[in-house]
């Protein structure tokens, strides 16, 4: 595991661009996460990472539903090509953050990049205001853009949050990607 810290984490994405030149129609989640959402019987979902707010039109687009993304550019670009949605600036490794109590939690190749401590306190803020959670995250081992790319964590997931998981191949980004499945920590 590597050691860099969240803000060094943060500085990456902050400068990172390729996030606004993604085109929905060739941005395509896998149908296996699709297809998978789509049999879950949900009404709320909180989009943690949301980036640019593709997920909002491709899985959630009849759901209520909130993105939620630190970097501004990202939230900008998601509040003008998805008004009908709402997007949020959130630093959630800032504690005076509380995540609003939602149906599903999804996030989509996000926590991988946050470091330690900020990972447990972020994913403990998060499990408590869902019913069910949504991780997709890579293998960081065997992804092949590893040497580009230092901020990446490789956690087991499953044992951390007693998950199910579903493995998909994302040939695209050239790598596996899984999908857990967690029971939030939020009554209904």
């Amino acid at each position: 595991m590597n050691r860099f810290t969240y803000k060094e984490c943060k500085e990456y994405w902050y400068t990172r661009k390729w996030d606004e030149e993604i085109d929905d129609d060739k941005h395509q989640i896998s149908l296996e996460i699709k297809s998978l959402i789509e049999d879950i019987r949900f009404d709320s979902v909180l989009d943690f990472g949301c980036g640019i707010g593709q997920t909002s039109k491709i899985l959630f687009s009849q759901k209520e539903y909130l993105g939620v993304d630190f970097s501004k550019r990202q939230i900008e670009i998601a509040r003008i090509r998805y008004p009908l949605k709402k997007f949020l600036l959130v630093d959630a490794s800032q504690s005076n953050w509380t995540p609003p109590d939602v149906d599903l939690l999804f996030t989509h190749t996000v926590l991988e990049h946050i470091p330690s401590p900020e990972f447990e306190q972020i994913t403990d803020r998060l499990l408590k205001c869902c019913k069910m959670a949504i991780f997709v995250e890579a293998d960081i081992e065997k992804a092949l853009w590893k040497k580009e790319f230092p901020y990446g964590f490789n956690r087991d997931y499953k044992t951390l949050f007693n998950a199910c998981v579903i493995k998909i191949n994302d040939p695209k980004a050239d790598r596996v990607n899984s999908i857990f499945i967690i029971k939030g920590k939020r009554d209904g």
